[in-house]
C-alpha cells in the first residue's frame, strides 16, 4: 500500500517460491493486516490458537458465532485445496495498483469442512497441521 506507507522499506525472508513476487506481496499483506490493531486477527490457520488471547479478536469471534477451532475441522487435503484456490486468486491480482478487495471476515460461511471424509481427533489433526505449518512455514 504505497499511499499509506510511501517511505517504508522492509527486508524479509519469504518461505516458498522466493522468485515469485506474489509470495512477497502476500507476506507483506499479512504483516500489514497483523499489525492493524483496529481489526481482529486474520482468520487463518496459523492464528487459530491465538484468537482467544487477543481481546478484540475474542470479542469479534463471540459476536459472530465463530466456530471454536474452525480450521482444525479441515483435513490437510482440504487445507491444501483452499491454499491452492487462494494462491490462484492472488496470482491474478495486481498488489501494487489493484483495487482494494473486501476481506473475508467470516470464512466459516464461505467454506465448510467436508464431514464425509474420515476425520481424526480434532486436537490431533490441529497439532499435526500446526507442526507442518511451523516446520514448513506454510499458512
Amino acid at each position: 500500500d504505497r499511499d499509506k506507507y510511501p517511505k517504508v522499506n522492509l527486508c524479509m525472508d519469504v518461505v516458498g517460491i522466493q522468485n515469485s513476487a506474489m509470495y512477497c506481496h502476500l507476506r507483506w499483506e499479512l504483516i500489514i493486516r497483523h499489525m492493524d490493531n483496529t481489526k481482529p486477527l486474520p482468520d487463518i490457520p496459523i492464528y487459530e490458537l491465538d484468537r482467544s488471547k487477543d481481546d478484540l479478536t475474542r470479542e469479534f469471534d463471540k459476536q459472530n458465532n465463530r466456530p471454536k477451532l474452525f480450521w482444525a475441522g479441515f483435513s490437510l487435503g482440504e487445507q491444501s485445496r483452499l491454499k491452492r484456490l487462494y494462491e490462484e486468486d492472488a496470482a491474478d491480482f495486481n498488489f501494487t495498483y489493484g483495487p482494494e478487495r473486501e476481506e473475508i471476515v467470516k470464512p466459516w460461511l464461505k467454506w465448510k469442512p467436508d464431514l464425509t471424509q474420515e476425520q481424526v481427533n480434532k486436537k490431533q489433526s490441529f497439532i499435526k497441521v500446526a507442526l507442518i505449518q511451523v516446520l514448513t512455514g506454510l499458512p
